[in-house]
């Protein structure tokens, strides 16, 4: 999921708190509008560190970048999942990396292939104990390889509305003995 999100990107639509506005508090504070006094009506401050822009501006006390109400934000969940600031060795599959001791160093808002806020994906728990129950029931019976001979090097990958190889992925697959 932090390799090879289902979503590759996200797509926000800022409002004002009380006219749909979509929580965008990434700073792992309590849920609160990202709007500031100093903001202004027409505003809202996202933590500048979680957005390729770079710095634009700095009046909440951080690295913010100052955004217009009624704009759209894109989020690169994809780049943002192996950004080496969030991540030590990026690309390395490490499950360990979320286990409660580890898990609690990372940036909260580094990791969210669901999405975020009250927005995020209603089916995220159960998608993720699903995900879990099935993969265990399946190598419990199988073993399953990739076809060197229809793969010769990293998948291709396409992303759209979702991330997906366009030639799709051949397995091998062999039956464990009980």
């Amino acid at each position: 999921m932090r390799l090879y999100p289902p979503v590759s990107s996200l797509i926000v639509l800022l409002r004002e708190a009380g006219h749909g506005g979509v929580d965008l508090d990434l700073t792992g504070g309590s849920r609160r509008s990202l709007a500031t006094p100093a903001a202004g009506p027409t505003s809202v401050f996202i933590p500048g560190e979680l957005l390729p822009l770079g710095c634009i501006g700095s009046r909440c006390g951080a690295a913010c970048v100052q955004l217009m109400y009624n704009c759209r934000v894109m989020f690169n969940i994809w780049t943002l999942h192996r950004d080496p600031r969030y991540w030590e060795a990026p690309e390395e599959f490490r499950p360990a990396r979320f286990l409660p001791d580890e898990a609690a160093s990372h940036h909260p808002g580094a990791y969210f292939p669901f999405g975020l806020g009250p927005r995020r994906c209603v089916g995220w728990r159960f998608a993720l104990e699903e995900g879990v129950l099935c993969l265990a029931r399946i190598f419990q019976r199988f073993e399953l390889r990739l076809d060197a001979e229809r793969h010769t090097g990293p998948l291709d990958l396409r992303s759209s509305v979702t991330l997906a190889p366009p030639k799709g992925i051949w397995l091998k697959v062999h039956g464990r003995e009980v």
